[in-house]
């Protein structure tokens, strides 16, 4: 997923060439490619010119771990999860050159919408019927595309813009209803937290972008694996039992 985000806008180049450090040009070794371990043995810094790597590898390698192992654990080792592995590649390669480049990519976003909607087809005598399966797609498509379109409307452009929209009907049929609230209440949650610490520790205005892509992916990983047990956990507390 690393080396798709960093060679998204040469695509062709992935599958071409070794691993470098982009400051030196030192060839990564197989040892330096070890998710997560390789990142602490080397404490985050180049082996050849100490040149401090980029967080965004533990991250994406650390999430992308534990997304892949709650399919797993969730629904197995059959090949509908294989569609879920092209929709976790989907986010996370969002996650990452969002963070990077503060854009979403529409041919992604495409890419995932489909998937997802072939997964549920193929896993619809297992896990739902048409009468249960459409309001779920249906309603959480609709909020997806509801929120981000009004705050791109409100703020004409300047808070989201397109791609968030698309993002959020991804989403929106990946998560379903009424998991989607979920996924945009830790998605804003998250996201204010980590804009209020950026102000406090480096400084920053409350008027600075903050890219929003990788706060919506996790509050829809987080919405798709535990959706509906916090839904219920929320609708059975005391005040509202």
């Amino acid at each position: 997923m690393n080396v798709v985000i960093w060679r998204f806008d040469d695509f062709k180049t992935i599958a071409q060439g070794r691993s470098k450090c982009p400051h030196c040009g030192y060839t990564l070794e197989w040892y330096d490619l070890i998710p997560l371990i390789s990142y602490g043995i080397l404490r985050g810094k180049c082996r050849k010119c100490e040149h401090k790597i980029s967080s965004m590898y533990p991250v994406i390698e650390f999430i992308t771990g534990i997304a892949v192992f709650l399919i797993y654990f969730h629904f197995g080792f059959v090949w509908q999860s294989l569609l879920l592995l092209l929709v976790v590649s989907v986010l996370m390669v969002t996650f990452g050159y969002d963070a990077i480049h503060m854009q979403i990519s529409g041919l992604l976003m495409w890419i995932g919408i489909v998937t997802v909607l072939v997964w549920r087809l193929a896993t619809l005598s297992q896990l739902s019927a048409w009468p249960e399966l459409l309001p779920v797609v249906g309603w959480g498509a609709a909020v997806g595309i509801a929120l981000p379109l009004i705050l791109v409307v409100i703020s004409r452009g300047q808070w989201m813009g397109d791609g968030d929209i698309l993002l959020g009907t991804l989403i929106g049929v990946l998560a379903g209803y009424p998991s989607i609230f979920v996924a945009y209440f830790i998605a804003f949650v998250s996201g204010s937290i980590y804009g209020l610490i950026l102000v406090a520790i480096k400084g920053k205005s409350l008027k600075d972008a903050v890219p929003f892509g990788p706060f919506l992916v996790i509050g829809a990983l987080t919405a798709f694996f535990y959706g509906g047990q916090i839904v219920n956990w929320y609708m059975n507390l005391s005040f509202l039992n």
